[in-house]
């Protein structure tokens, strides 16, 4: 039944739909669900601007050419025009979307992608922002002045190892590992797609040791919980906000 669905697909609705069904099979979840919003986007704008427009053979180059202004003008955070990483992120969606129809052969696809290379902006790469070594002794200074232990040792973890901090708030309880004499923090598949190994630094170990008599740590399997709760992004970056103000 699914099979018959995606070729007889005769509606730009059903095509995405499809597509989306599919790409869910090798996507990410989070991959998943931001094509899903760029996709179903696209689709409101051709309904709107191009009522003409049935399915996705029914794409052309003047559909995309409105497109393209009707991203550069749509209003992003904070009511600034949208950025061009979010531009550029829409745009390289839809054509993918495109060239796979295309690749599978499927009926609602159109001869060749409306979209090139070439109408993809090319995204802003700033140099990423760091603290320099005073700035960074204050932070930490205020850091380890802090009463919370929670506090103390996320800031520690995040300073001495550099993970991400979604993958703090995911660690697991038994996340420190004793090889041979040495102790390690074993950081699950994330935004890598492996498992990776990160040596802990002695005070690092004094202070999980501390960690474990703590009654949130091993809640639900975590190592880090916050009064019984999952850590979160929002938490964490409040932790770092009162630290950075302290400082």
């Amino acid at each position: 039944v699914r099979a018959v669905r995606i070729v007889a697909a005769t509606s730009l609705n059903e095509t995405i739909d499809a597509y989306l069904a599919q790409v869910a099979v090798s996507f990410r979840p989070t991959s998943v669900v931001s094509a899903t919003g760029i996709l179903g986007r696209f689709a409101s704008h051709m309904a709107q601007s191009h009522p003409d427009v049935t399915g996705a053979a029914d794409i052309g180059r003047p559909q995309i050419e409105t497109y393209k202004i009707w991203l550069a003008a749509r209003p992003g955070v904070k009511g600034r025009r949208a950025s061009v990483n979010t531009i550029c992120a829409s745009l390289s969606t839809v054509r993918m979307f495109f060239e796979r129809i295309i690749e599978w052969g499927w009926i609602d696809a159109p001869p060749r992608s409306p979209i090139f290379a070439g109408d993809i902006p090319r995204r802003d790469e700033p140099l990423p922002k760091f603290l320099d070594d005073p700035t960074f002794a204050l932070f930490m200074r205020a850091a380890r002045a802090e009463t919370r232990p929670l506090l103390r040792l996320s800031v520690e973890l995040l300073a001495r190892t550099g993970m991400r901090v979604g993958e703090l708030c995911t660690l697991e309880v038994d996340a420190v590992v004793l090889i041979g004499e040495i102790h390690w923090l074993r950081i699950p598949v994330g935004k890598l797609h492996n498992d990776r190994y990160i040596r802990l630094h002695p005070q690092l170990v004094d202070m999980l040791v501390e960690w474990t008599e703590s009654p949130d740590a091993g809640v639900r399997g975590l190592l880090l919980t916050n009064d019984g709760r999952p850590l979160t992004r929002h938490a964490v970056c409040r932790m770092l906000n009162r630290i950075t103000k302290a400082a």
